[in-house]
């Protein structure tokens, strides 16, 4: 019988393997029970969740970047990569509705890398986590052929619980068939921002710079993700892999479909001035735009909007979440005049096809 290869079944599909392995099989473990026991969230959301005392609970997440999958030095400087390594983490606390306080380093790397290119990574990961009041403790340096950056952030959630006991955290499953779907910010701008950037040399029209400094410089959505859960949020998660794609996870952790207005879908204007209809592809599988995907009742979601534009950031309601259904994709696109139609794409996964080229 052939072996099955990771790209026959995929990035998602290989976690889901490997989390039966690592919570049952581990979980079965006596030393390992009461670790276990005080788990709340486990793999599959943006980080783990864990119970120190009935109302403080910590979460961590990890995350890397490797040369030749996730960046170039074409269009990535070397502060921008580590700003960025730093981000994609923050993001993954923000997409909980948490609080960043420390981060480790892991650095591989030639020995032929100039000092002041890493002194630069260094710095652009220092300042992304300042910027949140999270401190860099740690971490390891080792020799590679490959620059590649892997950190891990740990933070805590908003102290307190629900009325029913649960930590006040946003997690994947926690959609209901009824929920208003919306996102924060704008779509697409990091993903048009790279395909210039790639047919540029690196380089930019001063018009289109915005796009370019999206995809550059992301600025996660950490207050955003607090006030989410203050107004009562409890499904969330950061959009790393493009709307669809992440939406889809979120479908599926819950049980859930969706149903995705594309008219609604918030575009930057220059988006749609640089890539005219393609934007709206974009805007739906476009990735890294480190904003967040969340889902509630229309009341809850009412409330978030208005604390969120206190706050200077637009909450845009693009969908509703609906029952299963498993004669369609979990998510399903709604034209303005109200044809239904599948996703062209799906976002980025590594593995398949679409995950076995540079992404930057």
């Amino acid at each position: 019988m052939p072996c099955m290869r990771l790209k026959e079944i995929g990035e998602f599909e290989l976690i889901e393997r490997m989390a039966r392995i690592f919570q049952q099989d581990g979980a079965a473990v006596a030393n390992a029970a009461a670790a276990f026991s005080r788990l709340v969230v486990g793999i599959g959301d943006d980080a783990a969740v864990w119970r120190e005392s009935s109302s403080q609970y910590t979460m961590s997440t990890t995350d890397a970047m490797v040369e030749g999958v996730h960046f170039t030095c074409a269009t990535t400087d070397w502060y921008d990569l580590g700003w960025k390594a730093m981000a994609s983490n923050i993001s993954d606390i923000a997409g909980m509705g948490g609080i960043p306080r420390y981060a480790l380093v892991v650095l591989g790397a030639s020995g032929e890398l100039e000092v002041t290119n890493v002194l630069d990574l260094c710095r652009g990961m220092a300042d992304l986590a300042g910027r949140f009041g999270a401190a860099i403790i740690g971490g390891d340096t080792i020799s590679s052929p490959l620059t590649m950056v892997s950190i891990t952030v740990l933070g805590e959630a908003v102290r307190g619980q629900d009325r029913g006991g649960a930590p006040p955290i946003l997690r994947r499953s926690a959609a209901c068939p009824g929920d208003w779907i919306a996102v924060t910010g704008r779509l697409g701008s990091s993903a048009g921002g790279l395909e210039l950037l790639l047919k540029g040399s690196g380089r930019v029209d001063a018009q289109f710079a915005p796009l370019a400094e999206a995809h550059r410089r992301p600025v996660p959505r950490v207050e955003e993700g607090q006030l989410l859960v203050s107004a009562g949020v409890r499904c969330g998660m950061d959009l790393s892999d493009g709307l669809i794609g992440d939406l889809t996870r979120i479908c599926r952790a819950s049980g859930v479909s969706a149903l995705v207005e594309v008219d609604k879908l918030p575009v930057d204007p220059l988006l749609r001035e640089a890539f005219g209809e393609r934007a709206v592809e974009l805007a739906l599988s476009g990735g890294e735009d480190y904003e967040l995907l969340c889902a509630a009742p229309a009341e809850i979601l009412s409330e978030a909007q208005l604390l969120l534009h206190r706050a200077g950031v637009d909450l845009t309601v693009v969908g509703t979440i609906v029952d299963r259904d498993l004669e369609r994709a979990p998510v399903m696109l709604c034209e303005a005049d109200g044809q239904l139609r599948m996703p062209t794409r799906k976002g980025w996964e590594h593995f398949t096809s679409n995950g076995d080229s540079a992404r930057d």
